[in-house]
Formats: structure tokens, C-alpha cells, sequence
């Protein structure tokens, strides 16, 4: 059964918190409330009235837009009509997470309407998303060929994250892609990594498709440019 509206907004402002290291009794102090009701609000039980909902939002400094589902279908940008049929609503993103070889999961989801994009990073559970280690928000940019994201960190230390994928539209649901980020030491750093609009589970798939090929390895080489097959 799919989540209820309340149970997805309180999985949201949860993850929020934890993300902005408040704990439960900071918020109920906040909103005027006890940590039994706010524990009830973030895990959906209880219907959250919407001044309480803005003054949670503002303590932890969140747009309350981002959220609440979208009530209008009015584009603001020429580019959907344009890339109709590129358009996608979730991604779910695969790709190694740096020397570890540990396969990372994310999860993007787009707001075609405004042309902005918000990324999950580092996923546990994918049916749990919103419960990531760092959020990103920022554009998403279709084009003819590939679609692109230019993401920004929600929080210190605020870096920058571009990830540029084939068009998923006449794909067998996943695409191969490049993500381009710091390391923690801001070291520039790139990952072939795998798009796909419904989640995998088949790790060996991944690993098989995540791997630099003896190809791409030769390409490097060859060009001296990262060019992915």
C-alpha cells in the first residue's frame, strides 16, 4: 500500500532533522508541542495542522514547498514542452563510492514544472529515501541527447554535484552516465555511474555495469578524456 500523504511528510521532516542534527525535543520545544505528538508527526499518525508545519519548516530553515506535492500544472519553462517525452519524475542512481568499491544508491526526484531537481545521496533503504545522509536541490536541464542536474549540498560543506545522463526515453530503463563531485579532501573527482527509473536490487548486475571496461580503460589512454561507453 503507498505511503499516505502524512506518513510521507513526517518520513520528510524527519529526515530533515536528522540531517540538520536536531533531536525531537528541540523541535517539540519549537513548535510548542510534546515529543510524543512530534514523534506521532514524523511518523505520519497524526494529521499536522499547517501553522505548526511553518514553524517547523522555518526553525530548521526548509522550504515548505519542497515538502508538499505540486497542486499546479502550469510550466514555467519552454524546455518541457520541448523534451515531452524526455521527462522523468524519479531516478534512482548507482555508482561506487570512491576507494571503498561500496555500491551507493541514491534517489532523484524532479520537478518537471519548475525544471529543479532534488537528489537523496546515500541511501540505506530505498524504500526509505527521504532518511539519506546528504540532500542536494538544484536544476535539471533536458536537451536532445542527455539530461542533465547541476546539484548543490543543503548543508555544509555545501559542495557542488553535476551529473549528465543519456535520455532515458527509448532505453531498457537504465542508462549509463558520468557524476562529477569533490572528495572530502575537495579532490575533483568522477564516477561512471548507473541511472534507471525503477530501483535494482541485482548487486552483480551492477557491479558488472558500474566496472571501468577494458575499453573505457583504453579510451582514457588513447584521448586522455573519461568517455563512457
Amino acid at each position: 500500500m503507498a505511503d499516505s500523504f502524512y506518513e510521507i511528510l513526517g518520513a520528510k521532516l524527519r529526515a530533515f532533522r536528522k540531517m540538520r542534527k536536531m533531536t525531537i525535543g528541540e523541535i517539540a520545544q519549537e513548535i510548542n508541542k510534546s515529543i510524543a505528538t512530534v514523534s506521532k508527526y514524523e511518523k505520519g499518525e497524526i494529521a499536522i495542522d499547517i501553522e505548526t508545519l511553518f514553524v517547523w519548516c522555518n526553525f530548521m530553515e526548509v522550504d515548505i514547498a519542497s515538502l508538499l506535492p505540486k497542486t499546479s500544472t502550469e510550466s514555467v519553462n519552454g524546455q518541457i514542452t520541448r523534451y515531452q517525452e524526455h521527462l522523468v519524475k524519479r531516478l534512482y542512481v548507482y555508482n561506487y563510492r570512491s576507494k571503498k568499491r561500496n555500491i551507493c544508491s541514491a534517489v532523484i526526484e524532479c520537478d518537471n514544472h519548475m525544471c529543479k531537481a532534488t537528489m537523496y545521496l546515500f541511501v540505506e533503504d530505498i524504500k526509505k529515501y527521504y532518511e539519506c545522509e546528504y540532500l542536494y536541490k538544484g536544476d535539471v536541464i533536458y536537451g536532445d541527447t542527455h539530461t542533465n542536474f547541476v546539484l548543490r549540498n543543503s548543508r555544509p560543506p555545501f559542495d557542488l554535484i553535476t551529473l549528465s545522463v543519456p535520455t532515458m526515453s527509448g532505453k531498457n530503463g537504465y542508462t549509463i552516465g558520468m557524476l562529477m563531485s569533490t572528495t572530502v579532501h575537495y579532490e575533483n573527482i568522477a564516477f561512471k555511474t548507473l541511472v534507471s527509473e525503477s530501483p535494482i536490487n541485482d548487486v552483480r548486475f551492477l557491479d558488472e555495469k558500474l566496472k571501468l571496461t577494458a575499453e573505457e580503460l583504453k579510451n582514457i589512454k588513447a584521448t586522455n578524456a573519461f568517455l563512457i561507453e
